[in-house]
């Protein structure tokens, strides 16, 4: 069985979707399995030479559909799985090349199914990203280019992936499909040797990329004023960690408000989540957040907006973690409040987000999922 990977870029720094790609690769490569990589950005050295392609697929789709059914013959490639280029030019592509060819084709959404709907109001977030939020769920109403995408790869596609089955029924609800061509499989995460409760420090942090569009850092923020301004935060420090198109605007709002730290981008996420306590994160929308499985996974207890369905399926509330109704600050800020005042609290939930996410996420039980959704194509 041979196995072709086809996304955006290829460096694991840039993101969840590199992350989990290499996750599987090289366990797909233990198994045995021949896998292999087309990218069109950002290489990694870490992959061989003889195991990665670039492809110019935003610059010309007639090349790489020339370049793709040279490495399916040449590699005898079985399966696709596309990680990003859903896009709807490229339906014919995909097309044209499951009619020469014998291979089949997974598609996974790397998000929650409903994300092009606007969940703020105004106010809430950056005016220039509330109105352009806005514009597009008016424009969206009379024609969604969005669903018609997603559509697209769910006709075309033999498997379509979502990465929790919470997302199973918005897809149906929004989508009005049958959801027999539907699978999910969550995204792996190794294990990591286990954290030391007593060397952490009382630190909240937040692992972001920088981008108020979707991450919505402008929340934390202000939840973290309104924290200071009652003196709750006990001497505690919010650790920003990233960076992005928004990070300055990230600076300003904080210039005045004590405690945060912006540390920029970071080869090593996993040196904040070992010193922090706390983990938060207040996006608009996330598929199965990577960041959220590797915090909890180095003991953060986390607590985050239930603004995309799968955080039901990564926290338990109140259990190794706090979901929060989008948008109510108040709970938010009362969650936080009582962890940081409630220490015994706090480290017998940090136990148990380790205990949790690594029975849920375990490499062994996703890569076997994977696998078996192999044969059974």
């Amino acid at each position: 069985m041979n196995i072709l990977f086809i996304e955006k870029n290829l460096s694991p720094t840039n993101g969840g979707i590199e992350r989990v790609t290499h996750v599987l690769y090289k366990e797909f490569r233990k198994k045995g399995i021949s896998t292999y990589i087309c990218y069109y950005a950002n290489d990694d050295a870490i992959v061989p030479e003889s195991d990665k392609f670039q492809i110019p697929i935003e610059d010309d789709v007639i090349s790489t559909e020339k370049k793709l059914l040279e490495i399916i013959e040449k590699l005898n490639i079985n399966i696709i799985i596309l990680q990003n280029y859903h896009y709807k030019k490229f339906k014919n592509l995909y097309a044209r090349i499951k009619e020469k060819t014998n291979i089949k084709l997974l598609a996974v959404m790397h998000h929650n199914p409903d994300l092009y709907i606007n969940k703020d109001k105004f106010g809430l977030t950056f005016n220039k990203v509330y109105f352009r939020d806005y514009i597009k769920t008016y424009y969206y109403y009379f024609h969604n280019k969005y669903k018609d995408m997603h559509l697209n790869m769910y006709e075309i596609a033999d498997k379509y992936i979502l990465l929790a089955p919470q997302y199973i029924n918005t897809f149906k609800k929004l989508y009005k499909v049958p959801t027999g061509n539907l699978a999910t499989i969550g995204n792996p995460c190794p294990n990591v040797p286990l954290t030391n409760y007593a060397d952490k420090e009382n630190i909240v942090v937040i692992v972001s990329r920088m981008d108020e569009q979707q991450k919505r850092i402008s929340k934390a923020i202000k939840l973290w004023e309104e924290l200071t301004k009652s003196n709750n935060s006990n001497n505690w420090k919010l650790y920003i960690v990233g960076s992005g198109p928004n990070l300055n605007d990230y600076k300003k709002m904080a210039a005045n408000i004590p405690d945060i730290v912006f540390t920029g981008k970071t080869q090593d996420p996993n040196y904040f989540y070992k010193k922090a306590k706390i983990f938060l994160m207040t996006s608009m929308w996330e598929g199965l957040s990577m960041s959220l499985i590797e915090a909890m996974k180095h003991g953060c207890v986390p607590i985050c907006y239930n603004s995309f369905d799968s955080v039901y399926d990564t926290i338990s509330d109140s259990r190794n973690g706090y979901i929060i109704e989008y948008n109510d600050k108040t709970m938010f800020i009362n969650k936080l409040k009582y962890l940081i005042k409630n220490p015994e609290e706090l480290e017998k939930m940090s136990a148990l987000a380790i205990e949790d996410t690594n029975k849920k996420y375990n490499t062994d039980i996703i890569v076997e999922k994977w696998v078996n959704l192999f044969y059974s194509l």
